[in-house]
């Protein structure tokens, strides 16, 4: 059956998703184009239907000879007796997994589901109710690796009554995007994990990482915006940008929100040309709401070429980035870091033995609403870094915390200055 053409359509919901704006659940109605003569329209993912695909090796090992659209295809399970399932593609051909219910793979422990050499990769408007994972689940020490594509792009997914709208993995698997050119995530979202949810987290070497309007809400305590994990690294990215990304909850029962863009045990941003996070938001009106851009216990963003945090938004603390209690938070070795009009302060610290550390920073510059706060027995150690600027705002040192400024080429503050409460 010829229907569709899943190029066409891929290039539309790029294009949606590189706006940054509310558009994004336009997605799902969009109408697809004529098919060209050689489209294969996938009606069930099994070995007979995916044999017009050419697999080889063994039953579950797919070298794919033409552009394959997945519509409505949902859960086939790769249950114990199962081999992986990997697919390999050439630079000019797509596959595109859109409309189903009740999400489209379903990975049992122990099993791999890879995407490797494609030009398009596209999940778009799949839906799971229970169980999280709108598009993708993975058992205990199942990984899914999407490597070496041009295109991958997850839109419009949703897990509506639990964690992950894209993926959800428990907390021993493996979510890898590495070596692909662009990687965007858009309008997704869930209770935890507004895009994905796992073990850990992996986005190394890709030219371009966006996460843009995904959402974690829930009637009780909703965490990470687009991206839930007990590990979440980046590195050796060209642009990693997070933008827009929220997480809210009921204002009626005292619930609290966490991590507007990022919630993680262990975060790691390294090596990447150009950081940002914008506008992102851990927002829940008079109720409150920590870490508008990042939530974690550790905390690292190092030799980066450039780091920016602008505009975002935590009901309570930490504007831009918050370490919980006795967190370790640390800039060291980046290029340019600018905070600029993040509400809430832009970065804080919890009770306890929370470090925060600046060092060998070619420049920090804290611009408007907000600067560092460190809570009762914690530590700021700023050392080494060529210049920092607080503008409008300074530092705020609680309690028991301490304070060291050391071997820094200057720093400065413009109308702010430091702060000590009792």
């Amino acid at each position: 059956m010829k229907l569709h053409l899943p190029v066409r359509l891929f290039r539309a919901i790029v294009v949606l998703c590189s706006l940054i704006s509310g558009v994004a659940t336009t997605v799902a109605s969009m109408s697809y184009a004529a098919a060209p003569e050689d489209a294969v329209e996938v009606i069930l993912i099994n070995e007979d239907d995916l044999a017009r695909a050419e697999h080889t090796v063994n039953d579950r090992e797919f070298l794919v000879k033409a552009d394959l659209l997945f519509d409505g295809v949902s859960s086939p399970y790769m249950g114990a007796d199962a081999e992986s399932w990997y697919f390999s593609g050439t630079p000019e051909l797509s596959m595109i997994f859109t409309h189903a219910t009740n999400r489209v793979f379903d990975v049992a422990e122990t099993k791999t589901l890879e995407f490797d050499g494609f030009e398009d990769i596209l999940f778009d408007a799949n839906v799971k109710e229970v169980n999280g994972g709108g598009a993708i689940y993975l058992g205990s020490s199942a990984t899914l690796n999407l490597i070496a594509n041009k295109n991958v792009v997850f839109s419009g997914n949703q897990a509506t009554c639990n964690h992950g709208g894209t993926i959800y993995g428990v907390s021993s698997s493996s979510i890898m995007l590495n070596d692909n050119g662009s990687v965007k995530f858009c309008a997704n979202s869930s209770w935890y994990g507004g895009a994905m949810y796992g073990g850990a987290i992996i986005l190394n070497n890709n030219k371009l990482v966006e996460f843009s309007e995904n959402s974690a809400s829930t009637w009780n305590y909703a965490k990470g915006g687009a991206v839930y994990g007990n590990t979440v690294t980046l590195n050796g990215n060209d642009r990693v940008t997070f933008s827009r990304n929220s997480t809210t909850g009921s204002t009626d029962d005292n619930y609290t929100v966490y991590g507007g863009a990022i919630y993680g045990r262990e975060v790691t941003l390294s090596n990447n040309k150009y950081v940002e996070f914008l506008n992102n938001s851990a927002d829940n009106g008079d109720q409150d709401g920590y870490g508008g851009a990042i939530y974690g216990s550790t905390i690292t963003l190092n030799d980066n070429e450039s780091v920016t945090f602008i505009g975002n938004k935590a009901s309570s603390y930490g504007g831009a980035i918050y370490g919980y209690s006795n967190s370790t938070i640390t800039l060291s070795g980046n290029g340019s870091v600018e905070f600029s009009g993040n509400l809430g302060g832009a970065i804080s610290s919890g009770n306890g033995r929370s470090t925060i550390t600046l060092s060998r920073n070619s420049s920090v510059t804290f611009r408007n609403s907000g600067g560092i706060e460190a809570r009762d027995g914690g530590t700021l150690t700023m050392s080494e870094n060529d210049k920092v600027t607080f503008s409008g705002n300074g530092i705020h040192m609680w309690g028991t915390s301490a304070i060291t400024l050391s071997n820094n080429g200057s720093v400065e503050f413009n109308v702010g200055g430091i702060q000590v409460s009792t």
